[in-house]
């Protein structure tokens, strides 16, 4: 005859759940970070194809029901012959402005496998928040060197103008998970 009342000290009492439709020409997206803010809209990044099978990095932002409020790709131009591949892995939202990190690989099949480059961009919205512009981009090349694959895991900001890019590398090193900022 004890009775017990359990209480889930949850921010949103209830779960609400959407479907959206991020399209590519076949069918293939990958999402790989979320940001939902305290007013329930929704920001994605990760990878997408476009028609000629390149991998495009993609970041969205969602409505409270689940719509696409604004959808921006970047594509890498390198190498000039065969695919392309860049690919946003994670996100930081600072008022109107959204930062994404990941990784493009713009050298031969050679070294397809090691030495991408970790690309940052910065994509402002406009005061109503019903689009972005991108206004900033920068890729970071050579941190890994031929036999080494970084991999960006985080980005965080330290300052009003700093940002800090965290993640692992995997070979060619003391360790085989050293960490890199």
């Amino acid at each position: 005859n004890p009775r017990v009342i359990l209480s889930h000290p949850q921010i949103f009492k209830k779960a609400e759940y959407f479907v959206t439709d991020i399209s590519a020409p076949d069918d293939y997206v990958k999402i790989n970070d979320v940001f939902v803010t305290t007013s329930k809209e929704s920001y994605i990044c990760g990878k997408t194809t476009n028609s000629l099978g390149d991998t495009v990095g993609f970041v969205s932002k969602l409505s409270i029901t689940g719509s696409v409020v604004w959808q921006k790709t970047l594509e890498s131009t390198a190498p000039t012959s065969g695919t392309t591949h860049l690919e946003y892995t994670n996100l930081y939202v600072d008022g109107n402005d959204v930062w994404v990190v990941g990784n493009n690989r713009p050298n031969s099949t050679i070294l397809d496998s090691y030495n991408p480059d970790v690309i940052v961009s910065k994509y402002t919205q406009s005061d109503n928040g019903l689009d972005a512009s991108l206004t900033f981009q920068k890729a970071y090349a050579g941190i890994s060197g031929s036999t080494r694959l970084d991999t960006v895991t985080t980005i965080k900001k330290l300052t009003t103008n700093r940002f800090i890019i965290g993640g692992y590398t995997n070979t060619n090193s003391a360790s085989p998970y050293d960490a890199f900022l």
